[in-house]
């Protein structure tokens, strides 16, 4: 298993040097930039382990970080007597890559390491790795927010074996856990579908459809499918009565059932509340500072105020279902917990020990990252089967949610028409491929949707996919 990472990350070196038009190194340059490679990869693991393992010891899950494999990257490299100059970029991205979406052949020995990097890093921590684990819950009633349920929705375009934020909940359904969505939530992504297939609409009729497109129709795209067929899609998972519909989909698929906050919520002081949601406003004040730069519509008022209360009642509505059950056993001996993507949700606690009189109570968000560590040592991981414990993801992409800049789309139409004579199921996997090299090549800029490809680099890329 070892010989087949050392050759899988060789290989995703040599790819990545070449989508990214760097320097070719020497033989030796390149053994060593393998060496690198390694340690970083190793190093990623590792504090990845440390961050867990600090979060379960001092119970401050809501201060939680992975740093960045950039960081680590630049860690090492200021470090390590390297043979050349390597560019960093090329390093970290193939990392990154060898994290998010392993071969087969190296999934199961990476995810030895980073288990046993996670109790190394506990044996640091503590003398008495037990006595920490089975402080954390071993059941539990996990609310779910949007920008967790609109990924595995995605996710549908994908091979089974690539759905890592489906494994990851399926994990935890397996292991006992209870998953949640409220009615906010439903809204939300009852909303998202139908404005995804209004945007495609007007792009068909050519009447609009400008600026950034939704989350799902871009991952729609960028996965190469047809852009005819986007309605289509969509009704796998609503149709003519779009909420119980989704409902239906959520609980076939991923046993996710509907569970409203608002009571609990309104159980919370006003002067919790306030202080919640002006968080929460400042952070869409945030984006809509962005999208001013970018030329993009801000948002009406009025569907602001009624995200920002979604947020608020996940948020306290948690909270106050802890108080209510008396669940108080530990820092991670609640039930209660908000699963989110959401990075404001990990800031709202240290907002609110600056703005309240009295102490707040403890945050109730966990990130995926730290429930893809929680399954693989807490107290349920002798729950789960093999496979499962196997195809826990070791990091989830948490840029998933970011824009798409809008030329990526228009290459993906670009690429459909030049290859118009080939199978469909090859011109999807060339569209794809294309596409996950032009985001690689372009890097964080793409990500943040403010790209413009040249027509150099369309034009490489285009002639890519006809050799691919």
């Amino acid at each position: 298993m070892d010989a087949s990472l050392s050759r899988d990350l060789s290989q995703a070196l040599k790819t990545t040097i070449a989508e990214k038009g760097a320097p070719q190194p020497t033989d030796g340059e390149f053994d060593a930039m393998v060496d690198v490679a390694r340690q970083v990869l190793e190093r990623v693991l590792l504090d990845r382990g440390e961050a867990f393992a600090e979060a379960v010891r001092s119970g401050a899950h809501g201060d939680l970080r992975y740093e960045d494999v950039e960081a680590v990257v630049d860690k090492i490299l200021s470090t390590s007597k390297f043979a050349g100059k390597p560019d960093p970029e090329v390093l970290a991205s193939t990392v990154q890559g060898l994290l998010l979406s392993p071969p087969e052949d190296v999934r199961t020995y990476l995810r030895g390491l980073a288990d046993t990097y996670t109790l190394f890093a506990f044996m640091r921590e503590t003398p008495d790795v037990q006595s920490a684990v089975v402080k954390m819950f071993s059941d539990a009633d996990i609310w779910l927010d949007t920008s967790v349920i609109l990924p595995l929705l995605a996710e549908e375009l994908l091979q089974p074996h690539l759905r890592s934020h489906s494994d990851l909940l399926g994990a935890a359904v397996e292991a006992g856990l209870s998953l949640y969505i409220t009615e906010g939530v439903l809204e939300e992504l009852t909303t998202h579908i139908k404005r995804s297939a209004a945007y495609a609409y007007a792009l068909q009729t050519r009447e609009g459809g400008h600026g950034e497109p939704p989350f799902l129709y871009g991952a729609y795209r960028l996965s190469g499918q047809d852009p005819d067929r986007f309605a289509s899609w969509l009704e796998n998972f609503c149709g003519n009565d779009p909420e119980s519909d989704l409902l239906d989909y959520l609980e076939d698929e991923h046993r996710i059932r509907l569970e409203p906050l608002t009571a609990f919520a309104e159980q919370a002081p006003v002067e919790l509340r306030s202080a919640v949601a002006e968080v929460w406003q400042d952070a869409r004040d945030v984006r809509d500072k962005r999208n001013e730069r970018l030329g993009l519509a801000s948002m009406d008022v009025s569907t602001r105020n009624r995200l920002v209360s979604h947020d608020v009642e996940n948020y306290v509505g948690v909270m106050m279902r802890r108080v209510a059950r008396g669940e108080r056993r530990s820092a991670f001996g609640f039930k209660s917990w908000w699963l989110t993507l959401d990075g404001t949700a990990f800031r709202v606690h240290k907002r609110l020990q600056m703005d309240l009189k009295e102490a707040p109570p403890a945050s109730p968000a966990i990130s995926p990252d730290f429930m893809i560590n929680y399954l693989a040592i807490g107290p349920v991981r002798g729950r789960l089967s093999k496979r499962s414990e196997e195809a826990l993801p070791l990091m989830l992409n948490m840029r998933v949610l970011d824009a798409v800049p809008p030329d990526l789309l228009e290459l993906a139409s670009q690429l459909r028409e030049d290859l118009a004579d080939l199978p469909a199921r090859v011109v999807r996997r060339k569209i794809r491929e294309t596409l996950e090299d032009a985001r690689k090549l372009l890097g964080p800029t793409a990500a943040a949707g403010e790209v413009g490809l040249t027509e150099e680099v369309m034009a490489r890329l285009r002639a890519q996919a006809r050799t691919m």
